[in-house]
């Protein structure tokens, strides 16, 4: 029925128009000529011409936003019509229409019924086969804007150049170590403000919402909230951190696609109005509730590091039709949203997404007005390789939403590309080995902890020793029992020896957060290093009793979500 719908209402203005076209060839005709056949030929051109002329202008629009040069546009449009209306008009004027009108006219003894009712019959025709061709081209994507990236001259991002033994030498890390010890985990607030900085550059007319579970240290909170950003999260636990830290809700998207009954009970109690949903499931548990919501739409994701769309995300059907259930619950749709995957180092992927979700947009107009688009995150950071700069898949997709962005919010949630490189870890090495003719160096840190990012995600963090010498290919275990607890193997290290110290940039993303304390081993503590500024003075305050969440204490949320009923 969607299908039909689609095809009804994309061709029914252009009928109209050529119906009125039929009438003037048929007045014309008649005033010209006796002859059925050459009638039919004036009433066929005059009704083409009506027809053709709505729906070149219908295709010319729809190519206007991704092709601003003219003749590009031009040619694309003609090139779209033919594709859709080529094989049935082929069919349709040389043979189905005149024949139709032909033995109407015969058969009725009337040239302006005949006519009508010839017309009648070869549009079924005609509809079918032009029906079909437009779905197709939708399947086959060729009607998406073309993925077109921008060749800029955008230097890659680079792996940290950070000397070990410069940071060791910074009188707080100095100090740090000296009283406690490694491992240490080192918090810098200021690198978090200037990647904000780095990315609101790139994307000027995005709000940026933090993603909660990338790093939810307070002194990120507060240093984003100092720089007026926003805030994604996937859970309640998360968005308690949030109210803890004085977070007005109204900055807040509830972004994980499946939630409990009580969890969004809960979030929606606290203020949440936003959330996103992948399945009819989510729409239905969400009616009940004065809120909106964003449909995910699952986009190819394969080309980056965690490919997301593989557990969420809505096909293309089923996201139309999610956004139609969704406004028949009586919900908001805002908009849709997409996650082209974690560390995404494919630009192309980033302007395939938004074309997919952008065609989406514009296909479903005309029913349920949207203004919201959610790209999602994905930017990447380099660890041990360059990545490409935010600049160059910024370059790729501004051009695709300038066009939208007098009517279309555009959102982005960055978690890792903000807390990634604001932490550095500082470890030792606490024993030393030889095994199969190669070193091995167990660390007081590993994939259990700090590095889990190596065991969760299959990343290579920089591990830079602040000792020279001839190198050699060398192993780097953690301190857990677990013969998996491997952090580098092959890595080109000089000789260590029980004491060295290791440092590790770019640990701020997905590191402590997704550390499992297996053996019982204490969770690496984080230390803020100075600020030039002092981030808490600026931090919004909460009014007592201004309904942003339920009133009740800090240790006892868990208990009372466990209590509600889930239905």
């Amino acid at each position: 029925m969607n299908r039909i719908r689609t095809v009804v209402l994309r061709y029914l203005p252009a009928e109209l128009l050529a119906l009125v076209g039929t009438f003037v060839g048929w007045w014309l005709g008649t005033r010209w000529t006796q002859s059925p056949w050459l009638i039919a030929g004036v009433v066929t051109v005059a009704e083409n011409v009506a027809f053709y002329a709505y729906l070149a202008v219908s295709v010319w629009r729809e190519q206007t936003p991704q092709n601003p040069n003219l003749l590009r546009r031009l040619q694309r449009t003609v090139l779209l019509l033919g594709a859709e209306f080529g094989p049935a008009e082929i069919v349709d004027s040389l043979l189905v229409r005149p024949a139709f009108m032909t033995a109407a006219i015969m058969w009725l003894h009337s040239t302006g019924w005949g006519v009508l009712l010839g017309s009648y019959a070869a549009d079924a025709v005609f509809w079918t086969l032009a029906g079909a061709s437009y779905l197709a081209t939708v399947k086959f994507g060729w009607r998406h804007r073309r993925v077109e990236l921008v060749r800029a001259t955008h230097p890659a991002q680079a792996p940290s150049d950070l000397s070990p033994n410069d940071f060791l030498a910074r009188p707080a890390v100095a100090k740090t170590l000296a009283l406690q010890g490694t491992p240490v985990l080192f918090l810098e607030p200021d690198t978090v403000e200037r990647r904000y900085g780095d990315l609101r550059r790139a994307l000027p007319y995005a709000d940026l919402h933090y993603a909660v579970k990338a790093n939810p240290h307070g002194a990120i909170i507060d240093t984003l909230l100092h720089c007026g950003a926003s805030f994604e999260v996937a859970s309640v636990h998360e968005l308690d951190t949030l109210l803890d830290r004085h977070v007005d809700v109204s900055r807040v998207i509830y972004t994980h696609p499946v939630k409990s009954p009580a969890d969004i009970r809960y979030a929606v109690g606290c203020g949440v109005r936003t959330f996103v949903v992948d399945t009819r499931g989510e729409v239905d548990k969400l009616a009940k509730y004065d809120v909106g919501v964003l449909v995910r739409l699952a986009v190819d994701s394969s080309a980056a590091q965690i490919d997301l769309s593989a557990k969420f995300g809505a096909s293309r059907q089923l996201t139309r039709d999610l956004v139609l259930a969704a406004h028949a619950a009586g919900l908001t749709v805002e908009g849709l949203s997409f996650h082209v995957g974690s560390q995404q180092c494919d630009v192309a992927a980033y302007a395939s997404a938004v074309n997919t979700a952008l065609a989406l947009i514009d296909e479903l107009s005309g029913r349920v007005p949207m203004t919201t688009l959610d790209i999602g995150g994905g930017f990447p950071v380099a660890y041990d390789r360059p990545v490409p700069s935010i600049e160059a898949i910024a370059a790729a997709i501004t051009p695709l939403l300038a066009p939208y962005l007098d009517r279309l919010r555009v959102i982005a949630e960055p978690g890792r590309f903000l807390a990634a490189d604001a932490m550095t870890l500082v470890c030792s090495v606490v024993g030393c080995a030889e095994r199969d003719e190669r070193p091995w160096y167990y660390l007081d840190d590993g994939v259990h902890g700090s590095y889990s990012n190596v065991l969760q995600e299959g990343l290579r963090p920089p591990i830079l020793p602040p000792v020279w010498g001839s190198q050699a290919s060398s192993v780097l275990a953690g301190p857990t029992c677990d013969s998996i607890d491997v952090v580098a193997d092959g890595i080109m290290l000089p000789p260590l020896e029980p004491g060295d110290r290791v440092v590790s940039p770019t640990m701020g993303a997905y590191t402590a957060v997704t550390a499992n304390g297996f053996n019982g081993i204490a969770a690496t503590p984080i230390v803020t290093l100075p600020a030039v500024r002092h981030l808490n003075a600026v931090r919004p305050s909460a009014t007592p009793g201004d309904g942003r969440r339920p009133q009740r204490a800090v240790g006892q949320r868990a208990a009372q979500r466990a209590a509600e009923p889930s239905t």
